[in-house]
């Protein structure tokens, strides 16, 4: 029963794997850097994982949520931004090689170490669950300030930056909507 578990999640492993270098030849490959961008966020969810089946639960969290969940998510912002997200420029075909040559080159440690890995039994250095209970008092306790004054200063950020991209240079929106005479926006 446990040679068939293992075979399974042998199985899976490397299905994830094969997601991820799918994921990240399509980041490099993408014809456009919307694609590129989404490809990535594939990507990182695998590396997640990756994470779960090593039996790092608190890792795989934290790779969603800051990697996949923040991480991605500006980037999509920066291309939305600066409007470099319909580039119709093709890449050369030694590029492609090249990466797919790459690609291929930096797999073989990670098929290497996932033959190497016990899926079932957990690793040494594993942290437990009152470790990542105390990894988040203390974050809540001792950093609660920080984080709440980081993400108003990205939400500030967020508000000016949709006020670049609509070129208006910080102008309301009343002032680009016909108004109506005697009529008064509110």
């Amino acid at each position: 029963m446990t040679d068939l578990l293992q075979a399974s999640q042998a199985a899976s492993l490397s299905l994830v794997e094969l997601g991820v270098l799918i994921g990240a030849l399509g980041v490099v490959l993408a014809p456009t850097m919307v694609y590129a961008a989404l490809c990535l966020g594939v990507t990182l969810i695998g590396v997640a994982l990756v994470y779960l089946f090593l039996n790092a639960d608190f890792v795989a969290a934290v790779q969603l949520l800051i990697y996949v969940g923040a991480i991605n998510v500006l980037i999509l912002f920066a291309i939305m931004l600066v409007g470099q997200g319909s580039s119709s420029e093709q890449q050369p075909l030694g590029y492609r090689l090249a990466c797919l040559c790459g690609v291929i080159v930096l797999s073989l440690p990670l098929s290497v170490a996932s033959n190497q890995v016990s899926l079932v039994g957990g690793l040494p250095g594993q942290v437990s669950e009152s470790q990542v209970g105390a990894i988040g008092a203390h974050l809540f306790k001792e950093f609660l300030l920080p984080f709440e004054l980081i993400s108003l200063v990205l939400l500030v950020a967020l508000i000016g930056a949709i006020q670049m991209a609509r070129g208006q240079g910080g102008v309301g929106l009343q002032a680009t909507l016909p108004t109506p005479k005697g009529k008064v926006l509110i």
